[in-house]
């Protein structure tokens, strides 16, 4: 008898040829369970399908993400641009390495560098062979960048305050290498470098400095004293209230400094946040620090201002800081001449640390525009390297702290070419303060305490700013004749 499909079809649905079909003649015959037994199998197959599609596909996709066994690009990822490292390192060195061939002189250097070449030699031989700034070869076997164009590169990027972009179309370099080779620079210049920062000046130095200020009228007097802020574009949101300030309504980085008039940098603390005054930045100070544990030593050789002597050198500050007998503010409401006069006179010699951060941010302008780092350590590591290079082209244009023919002229302006009396500064040196490297507990502690009782002396710092006002009110009659 010839069998007839089932309701199904020729085979139940996902089924195969080996399914259980059977004919109508038979249905009196056919458990009652089929149904289910026929659902549960197709289910059973169903399953398996899916499960070896889906292990194919899972192999598939691991392949694909495996990393490639000898690198490369990967499918799908723009491929490397073709740039001529070889061209890049002709034309610099024929623009400014190549002696009195060279497309660009002395003058056109500096300007371009932001240092001499003497100062650019000294950096080169600090930073060629560390890190990046070394030669190489290429996935290619092919010379790599030059580490004199990337030098340059990272120095031209950090004087201008450009985008990390910026040089690729004139060095060959590209976005991602400038970003990471210029906080790699900062790090090597402040490894390599690190006497141009936080370092104390030697008795020699400070005499030179102090007769450069007696000569303007402030014997004893050793360099200005300020805080400047640095706006912080890329300040995570979560640390505005603390970085913000009344006057700054930008987040704000500040950076605490004490400059000569030669604007060469001797100390700095940067990276409090924005909302701290001066006030707060000497709380915390490391210049303060510094002071206290004997490693900026302020004792000197004795002085004398208006007949008084004094041993300890002292600075030029505004009107927020503390009555301390190192720190000589203005006069904020002068009642006479005596008193306009100084005010005048300490107002324009104050003015040391303003044309030092002036200075500064000018030569290197990443610090003009807003920080775009993310990182503090990373922007710390930009300030050192911006002072330091400062510092080595002070240092250069000097040639030394001496009695040059500017402090000649000073002289002669305040009419004491003639009388060298007035400038007798120094006697012997009578000590006093306990040697901060002594050995055994509390040393720093006893140092520490004495400073204070010396320095934190509201009357001491009258008796000086009093004794200046005289100072130079008998310079300017002595002038005036």
């Amino acid at each position: 008898m010839e069998e007839e499909p089932t309701e199904f079809g020729d085979h139940p649905p996902g089924g195969s040829d080996d399914m259980i079909t059977f004919s109508s003649s038979e249905e009196e015959d056919v458990p009652m369970d089929l149904p289910i037994r026929i659902a549960r199998s197709n289910a059973v197959q169903y399953i398996a399908e899916t499960q070896a599609t889906a292990g194919m596909l899972i192999d598939s996709s691991s392949d694909e993400e495996d990393p490639p066994k000898w690198g490369g690009s990967r499918p799908g990822k723009a491929p490397n641009k073709s740039r001529d490292f070889a061209r890049a390192r002709a034309i610099l060195y024929k623009q400014y390495f190549s002696g009195e061939d060279s497309i660009y002189n002395e003058v056109d250097f500096e300007r371009r560098f932001r240092m001499p070449r003497a100062v650019f030699m000294k950096v080169k031989e600090a930073v060629i062979g560390e890190g990046p700034f070394k030669h190489h070869l290429d996935g290619r076997g092919k010379p790599g960048i030059d580490p004199v164009v990337r030098l340059t590169a990272c120095l031209r990027r950090m004087a201008c305050g450009t985008s990390s972009d910026f040089p690729d179309e004139k060095f060959e370099i590209s976005e991602s290498v400038m970003s990471r080779d210029c906080p790699i620079l900062c790090r090597i210049v402040k490894e390599k470098l690190g006497q141009y920062l936080n370092t104390p000046p030697t008795e020699e130095i400070k005499t030179q400095v102090q007769l450069v200020n007696a000569a303007r009228g402030f014997p004893g007097m050793f360099a200005s004293w300020d805080c400047k802020h640095f706006p912080w574009e890329m300040c995570p949101t979560a640390l505005h209230g603390q970085h913000k300030s009344g006057a700054k309504p930008s987040p704000s980085l500040v950076l605490e400094a004490i400059a000569d008039p030669h604007l060469y940098i001797w100390y700095h603390h940067f990276g409090e946040p924005g909302s701290l005054n001066d006030i707060n930045q000497l709380d915390k100070s490391s210049i303060v620090t510094s002071i206290l544990d004997g490693s900026f030593d302020l004792h000197t050789q004795p002085y004398r201002i208006n007949n008084a002597e004094r041993d300890y050198l002292y600075f030029l500050v505004d009107g927020i800081y503390p009555p301390w007998a190192i720190f000589i503010d203005t006069i904020a409401n002068p009642q006479d001449d005596k008193e306009k006069h100084f005010a005048a006179v300490q107002e324009g010699n104050r003015k040391d640390i303003e044309r030092a951060f002036g200075v500064i941010v000018k030569q290197w302008q990443i610090l003009q525009r807003p920080i775009r780092q993310w990182y503090l350590d990373d922007i710390k590591s930009t300030m050192d390297f911006c002072i330091i290079l400062h510092n080595m082209v002070v240092e250069h244009h000097r040639n030394d702290y001496t009695i040059n023919e500017w402090v000649r002229n000073v002289l002669n302006i305040y009419g004491l070419q003639n009388n060298p009396a007035q400038l007798t500064l120094f006697g012997t040196n009578q000590g006093g303060l306990p040697d901060p490297a002594a050995a055994g507990p509390g040393a720093i502690e006893l140092r520490a305490n004495r400073l204070c009782s010396v320095y934190d002396n509201v009357m001491r710092h009258r008796s000086l700013k009093d004794d200046l006002v005289e100072h130079n009110w008998n310079l300017k009659i002595a002038k005036d004749g």
